[in-house]
């Protein structure tokens, strides 16, 4: 697991590309929550319920996780 093993991951889901270098160079202070959550394999993602909200067993990153100051 790739997590597991980093010191940080980006993630960029359409931020432009001068706001994510202002992040990666500490010209600002980056804040955020995930509004999904990201399940551990393929096979979490196949034992969900369609119409269950963030019920993945052991997620990597769950619903709301991120950073704030």
């Amino acid at each position: 697991e790739i997590a597991a093993d980093c010191a940080a991951l980006l993630a960029n889901f359409g931020a432009n590309d001068a706001a994510l270098l202002d992040v990666v160079f500490g010209r600002v202070t980056p804040v955020g929550k995930l509004p999904f959550e990201l399940p551990s394999s393929m096979d979490a993602v196949r034992a969900q319920h369609p119409d269950v909200p963030h019920d993945s067993a052991d997620p990597v990153f769950p619903f709301g996780h991120g950073l704030t100051y």
